[in-house]
């Protein structure tokens, strides 16, 4: 009995050396220490619904679930206060405010900014996560006209674009302005493994085995060469327009927040290995919808804001500095729990700079 003891205390000795040299080898290799790669896997096809045009699909209000909470008004957050009347902010906003592939929902942006409010004292207002992963400015604009509008939101921030852009790049020259994804395309973006593979997934040494695999991933292909850019961004204009202007006269304060993406210009040139350590195939996200992404985020920010009269955050600007910044991803495009806190931050000081709260 001892002998066996002893070769399994053999062979965990052993493992445990493994996982400390790929982590040694992880940090000189990326530049950056070892986390986790154990991401939220949510069953789409359980809390998205089918509807009619031209919202095409949501959300099904009440689902219940470990990592994925709907509440009774179709969103990602806490349910509405029904003591009180309280101010509301709401967030109109794509997959990264969602909170897609975040293991923990209290993590999200939206419950953190809620804890920062209390710690500032200031308990009168409700945060609302109108977030929805898919969604192009059109399913916005008609979320906005059949129920979102209907909070009379205070505050609303508008953050927008990625699908729109990404769309007309896939499409090619059957995009047309309003099309949604395709139904089996939201449902592919679920993910499904084991509890074993989930416990695998804490291991840098298996990390580093399934490392080739992850390489091989393709990003986004185009349906052919041709890529509507122009046309996509005046519909963007016009539809994000649209959202705006209706809500500034209910009374609403608009403000619009920018994207966050690992990659920028200069991290293309100085941090290709921070940025592998985060996806593997970011080049070739890069090469297909990175560089219009990064365009049309500063057009946003930047002549947008300027045109509808609406001050803007910059969440790029704010990552690209954050001394910590590649150990704020699950992918290039989507936050871990750290990242929703700095956006939850960026968020509080933005409006407190602006006295809105």
């Amino acid at each position: 009995m001892s002998i066996t003891a002893d070769i399994a205390g053999g062979i965990l000795l052993s493992g445990a050396c493994l996982e400390i040299c790929a982590r040694l080898f992880y940090a000189k290799k990326f530049h950056m220490p070892w986390r986790s790669k154990v991401i939220g896997e949510y069953p789409y096809d359980e809390f998205v619904e089918k509807a009619g045009p031209p919202i095409h699909f949501q959300f099904r209000k009440g689902y219940r679930s470990r990592h994925v909470n709907i509440n009774s008004l179709g969103m990602r957050c806490a349910e509405p206060d029904s003591r009180i009347r309280k101010k509301k902010l709401l967030v109109i906003g794509e997959s990264i405010f969602f909170g897609a592939k975040i293991l923990n929902e209290k993590s999200l942006w939206c419950y953190q900014l809620q804890d920062i409010l209390l710690r500032n004292n200031i308990s009168d207002w409700e945060i609302f996560n109108a977030g929805f992963p898919g969604y192009n400015v059109y399913q916005y604009d008609a979320w906005w006209e059949k129920s979102l509008k209907n909070l009379e939101p205070d505050i609303v921030i508008l953050q927008c674009g990625a699908n729109d852009i990404t769309q007309a790049y896939v499409m090619g020259e059957k995009w047309e302005p309003g099309l949604p994804w395709p139904w089996d395309f939201i449902m592919r973006q679920q993910r499904k493994t084991g509890w074993w593979q989930k416990l695998l997934f804490h291991s840098c040494l298996y990390f580093m085995y399934r490392r080739k695999k992850l390489t091989e991933r393709k990003g986004f292909e185009s349906a052919g060469n041709v890529f509507r850019l122009e046309e996509c961004i005046e519909s963007l204009s016009e539809n994000a327009g649209k959202i705006i202007s209706d809500a500034q006269s209910m009374g609403a304060r608009v403000l619009l927040s920018s994207f966050a993406m690992a990659y920028d210009p200069d991290s293309i040139e100085k941090n290709p290995p921070q940025l592998d350590s985060i996806q593997a195939n970011w080049r070739e996200s890069l090469s297909s919808t990175g560089i219009p992404m990064i365009e049309f985020n500063n057009w946003w920010i930047n002549e947008f804001s300027e045109q509808v009269s609406c001050p803007s955050l910059n969440l790029q600007e704010i990552f690209q500095v954050h001394p910590k910044r590649y150990e704020m991803y699950l992918d290039v495009a989507h936050w871990n729990e750290a990242g929703h806190k700095l956006a939850a931050e960026s968020i509080f000081g933005r409006l407190s700079e602006l006295n809105w709260w």
